[in-house]
């Protein structure tokens, strides 16, 4: 039996336009010409859009159901007794266990993931919604054997998180190789560790820190929101200046019902953003520091009401909200405030390595891709006690790093925006759920103009085939 590939549910037809070509390279230099979707939807995505039909018009196409509803429903009374053990292991000890098996440990965080997604603020959801997510869960999980039964090689799936999470983990159960995208970047997972879409390997680090002159020249043009990342330039442009002359520590939010779990790190000390949000306010009210807390500069725009989820945590610790701590909305530049702050706590992402490119060594919860560079960037404290002594410390030169750190810290984010990153080849606008559809569309036709280009269709076919060596773990935005 012919090997086939398997492409995951999520994917929109802009992602299509240049995934495509990738996947025919791939294809072409495994001699596979069979590619499986979940969904008719996902299929319909290509079959009506000329461009893309063009290039797989020799391939042969399966649709493994029609009506999902069927195949869940069996799934759940297949594997009864898995249900009822995620649901009763469902809580904040087991989502940390590193004891716990790694195939289920990646069930918990799927169900999580998408029982948090579905909350009302901080309120539990009911048992029936419950039960359902996770009966959805484990039918992620069936898929992925029943796509090695169908003699499926690779796994080409739209991110790593919530529902799909349970599909990976069935998928790396199976020997299936898998490629994820997130942000943007196009990475392989994998089997028994997550990897991030902006993991660098040093050699790749080693050709560019020495380009000083460079690396600064791109930081000078993010800094006035010029950079290749739209967020960090619709907060620096879009915001005020912060003018307070007090001194202050700084904890930046991130969109709680986002999920922090693109990397699983079962070394971290909070479960979720939830519980790390509550910790660090319990903490923050027994400091004589001021302690602010800034809305993420997309939580509008993803649909997020996060002064209303920061009301409830805080009326649910506090009688009376500490003068000590306040909320920062988004009238306020991210980074002038990190310029500015005593320290800066967040649980990973992008703040971390801009706080790293001022000289501030942060405080993260989770693991940081920097770390194959250097862990001395950064605090990861190993329990909440530690966590507890780092937030309250005031021995300032502790949370300053010196010139040489914070020029690697700019030469990874250069290379994480530029060259991990496809969003400047490509020339993605970057929107979230709750944008407009005339953003959108305005995104669509800037990709479709960009892969109308031969070049950049061969740029895609030429790393499709380079990704099946097994040698290359992500595209590269280079020549």
């Amino acid at each position: 039996m012919k090997k086939k590939i398997f492409v995951g549910p999520g994917y929109n037809v802009e992602q299509y336009l240049w995934m495509v070509p990738l996947i025919y390279g791939y294809a072409q230099k495994n001699n596979i010409n069979e590619i499986i979707f979940e969904h008719e939807k996902d299929f319909s995505l290509i079959k009506n859009t000329p461009e893309l039909n063009l290039i797989l018009k020799n391939f042969k196409f399966k649709v493994i159901h029609k009506k999902k509803i069927f195949h869940i429903l069996k799934s759940g009374v297949i594997n009864i007794f898995l249900i009822l053990r995620i649901f009763y292991s469902l809580n904040k000890k087991n989502i940390l266990s590193t004891k716990l098996n790694w195939t289920f440990s990646q069930l918990l965080h799927g169900s999580w993931d998408q029982i948090i997604l579905k909350k009302n603020d901080d309120e539990n959801i009911n048992f029936f919604n419950k039960i359902r997510i996770i009966i959805f869960c484990v039918y992620k999980y069936d898929l992925g054997k029943k796509l090695f039964n169908q003699n499926v090689d690779t796994a080409f799936l739209s991110h790593s998180v919530y529902f799909e999470r349970c599909n990976l983990a069935s998928l790396r159960e199976q020997n299936i190789k898998v490629y994820c995208q997130a942000v943007t970047g196009f990475y392989k997972q994998k089997k028994n560790e997550d990897t991030s879409w902006s993991d660098i390997n040093t050699e790749l680090f080693n050709s560019y820190i020495k380009k000083i002159n460079f690396i600064n020249s791109y930081w000078k043009k993010r800094l006035i929101g010029k950079g290749s990342y739209q967020t960090a330039n619709y907060s620096t442009v879009a915001s005020k200046n912060h003018n307070v002359t007090e001194k202050f520590n700084l904890v930046l939010l991130h969109i709680f019902k986002d999920s922090p779990f693109n990397v699983i790190d079962r070394a971290r000390i909070f479960a979720d953003y939830f519980h790390w949000i509550e910790e660090t306010l319990k903490i923050a009210k027994d400091s004589n520091e001021i302690w602010y807390f800034k809305v993420h500069p997309s939580a509008i725009k993803w649909g997020e009401d996060t002064k209303k989820i920061f009301s409830t945590l805080t009326k649910k610790i506090f009688k009376k909200v500490p003068k000590n701590i306040v909320l920062i909305t988004n009238e306020y530049s991210n980074l002038k405030l990190i310029s500015t702050a005593q320290k800066v706590v967040t649980f990973h992402g992008t703040a971390h390595v801009e706080a790293i490119c001022f000289g501030q060594k942060p405080i993260v919860i989770s693991r940081s891709p920097i770390r194959k560079i250097s862990d001395k960037l950064y605090f990861k404290p190993k329990s909440i006690r530690e966590y507890r002594q780092l937030l309250l410390s005031v021995e300032t030169q502790k949370f300053k790093l010196s010139k040489s750190e914070t020029q690697m810290g700019r030469t990874f984010l250069y290379i994480r925006e530029n060259i991990l990153s496809l969003t400047t080849r490509i020339k993605r606008l970057e929107y979230y759920r709750n944008d407009s559809i005339e953003l959108i569309n305005k995104s669509f036709k800037s990709v479709k103009k960009e892969m109308n280009n031969k070049s950049n269709v061969d740029f895609f076919i030429n790393q499709g085939k380079n990704l099946s060596s097994n040698k290359q773990t992500h595209i590269l935005n280079e020549p």
